[in-house]
């Protein structure tokens, strides 16, 4: 008679605010096309590379455009930007490749879209590079 495994062998584990992560409340992970595991806290973006924890958050002086470091909610998009969603309901675009959060323009700026992210998230999936080229974000460089 042969024994048979339904599932394979699986652990896991427990990473803190001990172990490098900038908070324990996490609202949202994805896992990126590169294999980073991504983070949404109440205190920023956390990026581990399966070795330590990186963070992105606001701070007095630096170039980073978060009005809210509590992030409620991330996607990927097929270009690799990610997009979060503050708690105060701002959505950002952010750019693994040059470590830089851009804010979706607000309801009275030109190229308005709605921080519903539900719909931001409907957007990503059906957006072409055409469309992409259009919106009204400074071009990186990965769009030149």
């Amino acid at each position: 008679m042969m024994a048979a495994k339904a599932q394979p062998d699986c652990f896991f584990t427990h990473y803190s605010s001990e172990d490098g992560l900038s908070q324990n409340t996490v609202m949202g992970i994805l896992q990126d096309y590169k294999g980073n595991m991504w983070f949404a806290t109440w205190n920023g973006l956390n990026k581990f590379d399966g070795y330590s924890f990186k963070v992105y958050k606001a701070k007095l002086g630096s170039q980073i455009a978060l009005t809210n470091d509590r992030m409620d909610q991330i996607c990927e998009d097929k270009f690799g930007f990610l997009w979060l969603q503050t708690y105060d309901n701002h959505a950002y675009r952010f750019d693994p490749s040059t470590e830089r959060f851009e804010r979706v323009p607000a309801e009275n700026e030109p190229g308005f879209l709605s921080t519903d992210f539900c719909k931001i998230n409907t957007l990503l999936t059906e957006i072409t590079v055409e469309e992409y080229l259009c919106l009204p974000f400074k071009q990186s460089s990965r769009s030149q």
